[in-house]
């Protein structure tokens, strides 16, 4: 069974100086943080404000307190149909590499479009083939500079089933791709009922691969409807999600708390490590 380290996402904390921020989150007892820029960072509004110098106070602030960085989050639309917008969001996530590499993040994450969001008439397989378009201009790079690049799958996105996943991964070269395990994200409400057949899909598609996973708390309805809540209010199955993940090959995998409540974060944290580190 691998080693979990666990993590929490830094804005969950607010948007504060980087001493501000890494302090109370090391406070709480988390070991590393997913971390958005523009989100969590006061005074950056925009990835093009992320300098060399907002880095190092970055740097500086999460060596001082403990913590590591698990992912450096530049969600952008690496699969939109848009030949514009797809090259925009390259761009963007290029522009961000070099950040990554000086924090020392395990790995620089982003999505790849939600559907809605996709023009009219776009087929799965053609946004795919963005998404794979996309990786072999950003991946050259991320290998040139010794940076892990990690995709994440969601059942509202372009990459939306275990086997899409294997299909993009097929076709990838390079070392620095890995993948975001997100059950909550990966599962619709005709999954609710089957969680651990959709969870042992992804294993087999791309378990070896994954080196992030996202826990949180949420609710479905039976329209799709997505509601965050506490883990002890939520319906994804852990249980579960041990089982499938408990035979991976790799030594170690960082888990980070999505849209998490610091005022519980004892009870949180402990709950991570329940089914992701306790001995059964």
């Amino acid at each position: 069974m691998p080693k979990y380290r666990i993590g929490v996402r830094a804005h969950d904390y607010g948007k504060l100086r980087p001493e501000q921020l890494m302090e109370a989150i090391a406070k709480d007892g988390w070991e590393g943080v997913q971390l958005a820029m523009p989100k969590a960072i006061a005074g950056v509004e925009s990835f093009g404000e992320v300098d060399a110098d907002i880095t190092e106070k970055v740097r500086r602030a999460a060596e001082r307190y403990g913590e590591r960085i698990f992912v450096l989050g530049v969600y952008v639309d690496l699969g939109q149909a848009d030949e514009i917008m797809r090259k925009a969001a390259v761009k963007t996530f290029l522009s961000q590499l070099s950040c990554a590499k000086a924090l020392g993040a395990a790995c620089i994450g982003s999505e790849t479009t939600n559907w809605m969001q996709q023009p009219a008439g776009t087929t799965r397989q053609q946004g795919l083939r963005q998404v794979i378009r996309s990786m072999e201009e950003i991946l050259p790079e991320a290998d040139r500079l010794g940076v892990t690049v990690a995709l994440e799958a969601g059942y509202e996105h372009t990459m939306n089933t275990p086997e899409a996943v294997k299909e993009i991964l097929a076709s990838l070269p390079g070392n620095h791709i890995r993948m975001i395990f997100d059950p909550g994200n990966l599962l619709g409400p005709e999954w609710m009922d089957q969680q651990e057949k959709l969870f042992a899909q992804a294993m087999e598609a791309y378990g070896d691969k994954i080196l992030v996973v996202h826990a949180k708390g949420m609710r479905i309805a039976k329209d799709g409807r997505r509601t965050a809540c506490p883990f002890s209010a939520g319906e994804i199955d852990y249980a579960a999600i041990r089982r499938v993940m408990r035979d991976l090959p790799q030594e170690e995998i960082l888990v980070t708390r999505e849209e998490a409540l610091p005022a519980i974060a004892g009870e949180e944290i402990a709950f991570m490590k329940y089914w992701f580190r306790e001995e059964r």
